[in-house]
């Protein structure tokens, strides 16, 4: 596969991701119910003390401040949008772990929404490890000395 694939690959993917932010981001503002399949498990995470980080910023909102940044890196050309890729989709791959291990261990509620988005962090992390193992094997090889 290309990096240009990969860089499309990444662009969908945190428009995915942007859209799973979106819709959590308006359910909390708007104050409406939101649609799950998991008997409440939705509602129970989105209001729980770990919905927001420092008391005042919801997750959503940093889940959709990370997965614009993400689209705009895998826009950029060349190494700057390559490294930006890779260090935003590590940065949220390891946020979605947290996530996780607070939904299954303290909450002890499921949100399939949350799930989601989760597993496009991962995506998103696979693909930038991908580009950079790409990158790597295109780079030619520096002969010490010359």
């Amino acid at each position: 596969m290309t990096d240009r694939r990969l860089r499309w690959l990444t662009a969908a993917l945190a428009l995915v991701g942007l859209g799973v932010s979106a819709y959590l981001t308006y359910t909390k503002y708007a104050e409406v119910r939101i649609f799950c399949s998991t008997n409440g498990g939705c509602e129970t995470v989105q209001t729980s003390k770990y919905a927001t980080l420092g008391g005042f910023l919801p997750v959503p909102v940093l889940g959709l401040i990370g997965y614009v940044g993400i689209l705009v890196a895998a826009l950029l050309p060349g190494r700057l949008g390559l490294r930006a890729s890779v260090l935003l989709a590590t940065v949220a791959a390891a946020f979605s772990i947290y996530l996780l291990a607070l939904q299954l261990w303290v909450i002890e509620a499921i949100c399939v929404w949350c799930l989601t988005s989760e597993a496009v962090s991962w995506a998103l992390f696979l693909v930038a490890v991908a580009r950079l193992a790409l990158s790597r094997r295109r780079r030619p090889v520096e002969v010490a000395g010359a």
